[in-house]
């Protein structure tokens, strides 16, 4: 089963290397995700962008408005 990570709102998928905002208005670049067993949400993996040290942090989609869902394979 493959997943995909959207964007809440406009439905768009979201995916590594893209510039992302989170609710604090900080800007991420997404690195992965990665899908939980339920009912967890899974995780999505960031490094903030102009932080030179390129540490990496993991996320809960919710914290980008984003979410996890299987992809319709068309």
């Amino acid at each position: 089963m493959r997943h995909k990570l959207i964007e809440i709102k406009s439905g768009a998928e979201v995916k590594p290397g893209m510039t992302c905002i989170d609710f604090r208005n900080e800007m991420w670049k997404l690195v992965s995700f990665r899908v939980n067993t339920p009912p967890s949400t899974g995780k999505v993996t960031m490094t903030r962008v102009g932080d030179d040290k390129h540490y990496e942090r993991e996320f809960y989609p919710s914290v980008f408005d984003f979410q996890i869902v299987e992809a319709d394979d068309e």
